[in-house]
């Protein structure tokens, strides 16, 4: 979601998994990403299920390319699972 200059992308799920999971690499990954983009990662965990947040503001340039400031919000597409 784009809200004025800055940039909203959030990752949520359900919270079940099929057998338990390994924390692994991805959120220092998204750490990694934030902090080069000067933004920040907001997470919530909880039985009900998992979200994370990223966000980070635009640059002057691409400030300018996105033309005038408003929301928008990308439609929410439904994970197949195998």
């Amino acid at each position: 979601m784009l809200a004025g200059n800055v940039v909203k992308c959030r990752v949520s799920d359900n919270g079940s998994a099929p057998e338990p999971v390994r924390r692994g690499r991805g959120l220092a990954i998204i750490g990694e990403l934030a902090s080069s983009l000067s933004g920040r990662v907001h997470t919530s965990c909880a039985a009900e299920g998992s979200s994370f947040l990223l966000t980070f503001p635009l640059t002057e340039a691409e400030q300018r390319a996105a033309g005038p400031t408003h929301v928008v919000r990308l439609k929410r597409r439904k994970m197949r699972r195998p």
